[in-house]
């Protein structure tokens, strides 16, 4: 018996439970995936039936351009920045004064801003802010491909894609099932977000390569902006069908 009141003693403790408190749960956790299998990120619900097909190749093709715009962006400021700012200490101190405002607008959107501009303009409004700067943007940067409209540019589409194009995106999956919105959301945020990343990347390179400048890389990616733009336009009306359709069917 002392054995083992030492073997007790010597259990490992958290915040005032012993490992056999957490046993109960852990059953509980393993019941419930034996029997529910949880959903994980799976590329078949683009194609289960033909609403949500849609509404998730929406929001997989605004990933894909938000991802190729911004390495596009991103290419372009340091190869400028490489030119016009000679020493290693300076270029990082430029980019994280970039970082620092973008933080600052950024939490400052997240705080204050988006939830008045959804609930008074609606979803639309907030989605397609970002890709209509990016329409704006790029059209500037064709007429005047300096650094000082890139860093614009640049804080302008981080502020705005983590104060309102993150929010109102993640929004768009209250109005799908659970088992969609897992399945979907994983797989957007991680095989296609990346993909984006490496397509974006060997496209403008690709580009550069081919003799563009930065000017005629930017009239390039125009199109892609205004594609853009007009998916979440859809986007946010088909979100405010299927929420109006939730509330009619009792559900919301």
């Amino acid at each position: 018996r002392a054995a083992r009141a030492k073997r007790e003693r010597a259990k490992p403790k958290f915040a005032g439970f012993v490992e056999s408190d957490f046993e109960p749960q852990a059953a509980a956790v393993t019941s419930i995936s034996s029997t529910n299998n949880p959903p994980c990120a799976d590329p078949a619900i683009f194609t289960a039936n033909g609403i949500s097909a849609k509404y998730f190749s929406g929001i997989a093709i605004s990933s894909i351009i938000a991802s190729l715009l911004g390495t596009a962006l991103y290419m372009f400021m340091a190869q400028l920045v490489e030119e016009a700012i000679p020493g290693a200490d300076e270029q990082t101190r430029f980019f994280s004064n970039i970082n620092n405002v973008t933080n600052a607008l950024a939490l400052l959107g997240q705080l204050l801003l988006v939830k008045h501009v959804v609930q008074r303009f609606g979803i639309r409004v907030s989605m397609s802010l970002l890709p209509i700067a990016s329409v704006a943007g790029f059209i500037l940067l064709a007429i005047e491909p300096t650094l000082a409209v890139i860093a614009l540019l640049t804080v302008l589409r981080r502020a705005l894609g983590f104060g309102f194009s993150k929010p109102t995106t993640d929004m768009l999956y209250s109005v799908v099932t659970p088992e969609e919105k897992y399945k979907t959301k994983n797989f957007i945020d991680t095989a296609v977000y990346r993909s984006g990343d490496v397509v974006g990347t060997l496209v403008v390179k690709g580009l550069v390569m081919a003799g563009l400048t930065i000017s005629a890389v930017s009239v390039v990616m125009l199109p892609f902006a205004a594609v853009w733009a007009a998916v979440a336009l859809w986007l946010g009306r088909d979100y405010r069908r299927q929420a109006r359709e939730l509330k009619q069917s009792g559900v919301a």
